[in-house]
């Protein structure tokens, strides 16, 4: 019937939106996404003259399904921006939760309504009972799959190898039912083991597709910042260590100068107490670890014409660990350093980070000017330098890993030019970590 090959290419479609609609639109997609729709009704329509040729033939039969899949692999390229990989791995997925879809159609029709499917013909209570089981089915797939995917943008974490084992498992799947296609008329028990094996095999592509590759994914970028945590922890104690040499160094300079009086000729007696400035520690907080990372950066943003400021109490920030506070603030002030040395405009490089309390809360706010045009992943802006050295990209993660150590998060805004960094944080989460031994 002309009707099931429309109904047929109807829910392909639409499960295949599941999957799409968290991608980024082409221009003018209403009239894309409708011209898409005609084209694909009208390949429902054609396949319906093919398949009253061809219907006895169950390798051709699959082979006309991997067409009108393909074909509408390309109809959504129409509508939808991203790789190749990207949309067949989202029209895949929609095949997939299709063939669910009906698979429990089949279930539902064999354990309750017998009478749809006896002497081996169709009633038209068939197609209701079809309709309604593959609406629940994208209903729940919706929420289970679509909207988080949208959210957690998985299409940054896709792997091509994940992508054609499950395009196989769902091809090989959806092949061996066609061949087997009058199932439906098959004792109780064949129908369930069917059902069953359909479901299982679709629901294990779905799985490798979505959620295989971005487990391992993010496990490796625990097990990096983790890795990058313990270097930041040995830099730390170089970084204290160089920190009180220098300062020795300084003070002995200061005694040197007060010896020498005016015996030193002003040509170098200037550049002199500027380097002490400079290089003597400037900031102190009583916290050694925030004054070790911001004397040492203090330092790098003077030799860049960076000015550099921040307010509040450190004090405030005690109930972290040491290293929490070594890696925040330099993972903080390194990626605004970055920002700003890029600017043409020398007012324009500027950095301000202010310490405060609100509430129960504890806000560290980083604010600096930027040129750079943010894409983001998982609601983080994606690092804009290279990955030649394994680590870059993680700095806002280091941060987002530390803030959530102490029951908080961190926000980023971008607007009018201005880069804004929130991290919330809650001492009290601090007591709850020793406790727990985290």
């Amino acid at each position: 019937m002309m009707l099931v090959n429309l109904m047929s290419v109807t829910e392909l479609l639409l499960a295949e939106l599941i999957f799409l609609f968290g991608l980024p639109k082409r221009n003018y997609f209403p009239l894309r996404l409708i011209a898409a729709v005609a084209a694909v009704e009208l390949i429902g329509v054609a396949s319906y003259f093919v398949e009253d040729v061809i219907m006895d033939y169950a390798v051709l039969m699959f082979l006309l399904l991997v067409i009108k899949i393909i074909f509408t692999i390309f109809f959504m390229m129409f509508c939808f921006k991203g790789s190749a990989w990207i949309l067949v791995s989202a029209c895949v997925g929609g095949v997939a939760v299709q063939h669910i879809g009906y698979q429990v159609s089949v279930l539902v029709t064999t354990l309750f309504f017998p009478q749809f499917t006896e002497g081996g013909q169709l009633d038209a209570g068939v197609y209701i009972v079809e309709m309604l089981s593959c609406a629940a089915v994208y209903i729940i797939f919706v929420f289970t799959f679509g909207i988080p995917l949208a959210k957690k943008h998985y299409y940054d974490y896709y792997d091509k190898r994940m992508i054609i084992l499950s395009v196989i498992i769902v091809l090989v799947c959806t092949g061996i039912i066609r061949i087997y296609r009058d199932y439906a008329y098959a004792e109780t028990e064949i129908v369930l083991c069917v059902c069953a094996y359909a479901i299982t095999c679709n629901l294990l592509a779905l799985f490798f597709m979505f959620f295989l590759y971005r487990f391992i994914t993010l496990k490796n970028s625990y097990i990096v910042l983790r890795h990058i945590h313990e270097e930041e922890a040995r830099q730390y104690e170089n970084s204290k260590v160089n920190s009180k040499l220098l300062n020795i160094k300084c003070h002995d300079l200061k005694k040197y100068m007060h010896l020498l009086g005016n015996a030193l000729p002003a040509d170098e007696a200037g550049p002199l107490k500027e380097a002490i400035e400079i290089y003597g520690g400037t900031f102190n907080s009583g916290v050694e670890a925030l004054d070790v990372i911001v004397n040492e950066k203090l330092v790098q943003c003077i030799s860049k014409g960076i000015a550099f400021t921040l307010l509040g109490d450190g004090k405030i920030i005690t109930f972290m660990s040491t290293i929490d506070i070594y890696s925040l603030f330099v993972n903080m002030i390194d990626n605004a350093m970055d920002a700003v040395e890029k600017l043409p405009e020398a007012e324009d490089r500027a950095i301000s980070i202010v310490i405060e309390e609100r509430g129960e809360l504890v806000v560290i706010n980083s604010v600096n000017y930027t040129n750079q045009t943010y894409s983001y992943e998982e609601g983080l802006p994606r690092t804009t330098k290279s990955n030649e050295l394994g680590y870059h990209g993680y700095g806002l993660k280091s941060m987002q890993m530390i803030a959530e150590k102490y029951g908080g998060d961190i926000a980023v805004t971008v607007q009018d030019g201005v880069f804004s960094l929130s991290i919330y944080m809650l001492p009290s989460a601090a007591e709850e970590n020793k406790t727990t031994g985290d």
